[in-house]
């Protein structure tokens, strides 16, 4: 049985795996996923971001502290985005805490320049959508920058919506993310670990030169979904998953 670590990206939390998990489940029925989330969303929604992806990690690691301090095995992360920054100094900071991990569509300032990291048609949505009062559209339009998949996308906004009556991410938050993510570079190599990363060939939102990228710094191949979203998990999920089987038959 193995540990799971599941972290979404920007201005996500748990609830925006969709279905994801358990289809997961479903593929590995022995493993336990956790759901963890950065001050600012899901449960920890009332509290402010932290403006720095380190003091991400450290409030994280609290949070793995009290809920799982007595693991048998090394847990795996899984995460995706800006959640994969989080990931890669997580793993950075505590290197024996960890297994390995699988980072899905991210980037790093040290390595690919801004217009890359957040493709320049992107833009003026975000503006609109940090002014869109309606969860409703905001999270319509959303879907249109992340997902290929617009079949998918009536019944994902709903349940977004639905998250954010519930558990509301300030605009305020959505800023110190993303303040946060425009400026982290990874100090040091994760080293000794097991990576696997994937990334988007239609990805729309953040290039997929960035995560070519990160896996020529890191000496780690990657593997390229022809034409998903930003969000993978949502736009294929049964090809993350037999990336992840595969991989976690060579660990």
């Amino acid at each position: 049985m193995t540990d799971w670590i599941f972290l979404r990206g920007l201005i996500r939390e748990a609830g925006h795996w969709l279905q994801f998990p358990r289809q997961f489940k479903h593929a590995f029925p022995q493993d336990r996923v956790h759901f963890f989330e950065i001050p600012g969303t899901g449960q920890h929604f009332q509290a402010d971001s932290p403006t720095e992806i380190g003091a991400m990690v450290e409030a994280l690691q609290s949070d793995f502290a009290k809920r799982l301090p007595n693991l048998h095995e090394k847990p795996l992360i899984l995460s995706i985005s800006l959640g994969s920054m989080v990931a890669l100094e997580w793993l950075s900071r505590y290197p024996a805490q960890f297994g390995g991990a699988v980072l899905i569509n991210t980037s790093l300032r040290s390595l690919n320049p801004v217009y890359e990291r957040l493709q320049p048609h992107n833009y003026p949505w975000i503006l609109k959508l940090l002014a869109t009062p309606s969860p409703e559209v905001r999270e319509r339009q959303l879907l249109k920058l992340v997902s290929n998949e617009p079949q998918h996308h009536a019944l994902a906004a709903a349940k977004f919506a639905a998250i954010q009556h519930l558990r509301p991410i300030s605009r305020a938050n959505a800023l110190r993310q993303l303040y946060a993510a425009s400026r982290y570079s990874l100090k040091s190599k994760p080293t000794g670990i097991p990576l696997l990363l994937l990334n988007s060939e239609g990805d729309r939102f953040v290039n997929p030169v960035c995560t070519e990228a990160l896996g020529k710094y890191l000496d780690v191949p990657w593997q390229t979904h022809p034409h998903a979203g930003h969000d993978l998990p949502l736009d294929a999920p049964e090809w993350v998953i037999e990336r992840v089987k595969d991989w976690c038959q060579r660990l």
